[in-house]
C-alpha cells in the first residue's frame, strides 16, 4: 500500500469520524443542553442558598443582640427589684420600730391616765370633806 492510498484511506476514516461527530453531537443536543440548564439552575440553586445562608446569618446576629439587650434589661430589672427588696426590709424596720415605739406611747399614756385617774381620786376624795364644810357654810349664809 502506498502512502497515497493510505493518507486516503485516513481522509476518509476522519472524514466519516467527522460525520459521526457530527451525528453524536446532533443526537446528544437536547442532552448537552438539559445538562446546560440544570448546571446554571444548579448556579443560581447555589446563589439562592449562599444568599439564604448570609441572610440566616444575619437575622441569627440579630437575633442574638436582642437576646443580648433582653437579658441586660432582665438584669437590670433584678437589680431594681433587689433595690425594692432592700427598701422594702428597711422599711419593715423601721415600721416594727415604730410599733414599738408606739407600744411605749400606749404604755405611757395608760400609766398617765391610770395616775390622773389616782389624782382625780385622790382631788375627789381629799375635798369631799372641803367641799362639805362649803355647802355648810353657805347653806348658814343662807339663812341667816
Amino acid at each position: 500500500m502506498t502512502t497515497d492510498s493510505r493518507v486516503d484511506k485516513l481522509k476518509a476514516s476522519l472524514t466519516l469520524l467527522g460525520q459521526k461527530i457530527d451525528q453524536l453531537l446532533e443526537t446528544q443536543k437536547p442532552l448537552i443542553e438539559t445538562f446546560t440548564r440544570a448546571d446554571q439552575n444548579a448556579s443560581t440553586a447555589a446563589r439562592g442558598v449562599a444568599n439564604l445562608t448570609i441572610s440566616t446569618q444575619k437575622q441569627f446576629d440579630i437575633l442574638i443582640a436582642r437576646q443580648d439587650q433582653l437579658q441586660a434589661g432582665q438584669d437590670e430589672l433584678r437589680a431594681g427589684q433587689d433595690e425594692l427588696r432592700a427598701g422594702l426590709n428597711e422599711l419593715r424596720a423601721e415600721m416594727v420600730t415604730l410599733q414599738a415605739r408606739q407600744d411605749e406611747f400606749q404604755v405611757g399614756l395608760d400609766e398617765l391616765r391610770q395616775q390622773y385617774n389616782e389624782f382625780r381620786q385622790q382631788v375627789t376624795t381629799e375635798f369631799r370633806p372641803m367641799n362639805q364644810k362649803f355647802d355648810l357654810i353657805i347653806e348658814l349664809l343662807r339663812h341667816r
